[in-house]
């Protein structure tokens, strides 16, 4: 069985549709997260000059 481009694309549409969906239905989840991951990565992140 040979897998063809627009076999790929489907596949990559369909993860990045499911993304999106997750992202939609757990907006708060996400959001709070994120902020907390941002907020985490500022704090331990130091530049020395």
């Amino acid at each position: 069985m040979k897998i063809t481009r627009r076999d790929f694309k489907f596949f990559i549409f369909g993860i990045l549709t499911m993304i999106v969906i997750e992202i939609l239905f757990n907006w708060s989840d996400f959001k709070s997260g994120f902020n907390e991951g941002l907020k985490d990565g500022r704090a331990t992140f130091g530049v020395e000059k």
